[in-house]
C-alpha cells in the first residue's frame, strides 16, 4: 500500500470517528418534550334552534400577559372572513374568578387578559349568535329550529404564534333533545347527557371535518 493510500484511509477513519461522536453528542442533548396540552372545547348547542351557541374553553396558559385570537382566516374562504361580529358574551375565569379584559386596539380579533401567579388553565366562555337573514360566511344560513352546522372555528379562541395545524384541540358537543348528528370524525357519545365527544385533533383537521 503507498504512502498515499495509507494516509487518505487514515483521514477517512479521523472523520468518520469525528461524525460519530459530533451525531452522538447532539443525540444526548435533545431533550425530551412534552406534547402541548390540548384546548379543550364544550360546545353547548342546546340553544341552536333559537340561533345561539355557547361555548365554553379549557386552555392552558401560564403567567403572565396573554394574548388570544379569534380565527380570522378561515380555509376555503380566501380573506378574513371569521364572523367576529357575531361573536358575543366573552368572559374569562381562573379558579372561577372573573378576569377583566380588552380588545386589542388595532386588531379587532385580539383579545389582551393577564393571567394570575399560579394559574395554569383558563376558562374562556363566548357566545355565537347566527343572525337571520344571514351575510357573509355567517352560520346563519346552516341554522334552522331543526338544523345547525357547527362551524369550529366560529367558537375557540386560540394563543398566536404556533402554526394552527400545531394546536391540539379536544372537542365536544352538546345536542338539543331529540337532535341526531352526523361528522366525518369518529365519535364517542355519552347519551345521558346527549354529548358527542371527538377525538383530540390538531385545529385544522377539526375545522375542515
Amino acid at each position: 500500500m503507498t504512502s498515499f493510500l495509507r494516509r487518505a484511509i487514515f483521514r477517512i477513519l479521523i472523520f468518520s470517528v469525528c461524525v460519530s461522536v459530533v451525531s452522538s453528542a447532539q443525540n444526548r442533548q435533545k431533550p425530551s418534550v412534552a406534547p402541548p396540552t390540548p384546548t379543550r372545547v364544550l360546545v353547548d348547542a342546546t340553544h341552536a334552534p333559537e340561533k345561539i351557541l355557547h361555548s365554553q374553553l379549557q386552555i392552558p396558559v401560564s403567567p403572565g400577559e396573554l394574548k388570544l385570537v379569534y380565527p380570522k382566516w378561515i380555509p376555503g374562504e380566501h380573506g378574513p372572513t371569521g364572523p367576529i361580529v357575531d361573536l358575543t358574551g366573552v368572559q374569562f375565569f381562573a379558579n372561577g374568578q372573573r378576569l377583566t379584559w380588552h380588545r386589542d386596539l388595532v386588531e379587532m380579533y385580539m383579545f389582551h387578559v393577564t393571567i394570575p401567579q399560579g394559574i395554569k388553565t383558563l376558562e374562556a366562555r363566548l357566545d355565537l349568535v347566527m343572525p337571520a337573514p344571514p351575510e357573509g360566511f355567517s352560520s346563519g344560513a346552516s341554522a334552522t329550529a331543526q338544523l345547525d352546522v357547527v362551524s369550529w372555528n366560529q367558537l375557540v379562541l386560540y394563543e398566536p404564534g404556533p402554526k394552527t395545524d400545531d394546536i391540539p384541540f379536544s372537542a365536544s358537543l352538546k345536542l338539543p333533545d331529540g337532535w341526531h348528528y352526523g361528522t366525518a370524525l369518529p365519535v364517542s357519545t355519552a347519551p345521558q347527557v346527549r354529548l358527542l365527544i371527538l377525538p383530540e385533533s390538531n385545529f385544522s383537521p377539526m375545522v375542515s371535518a
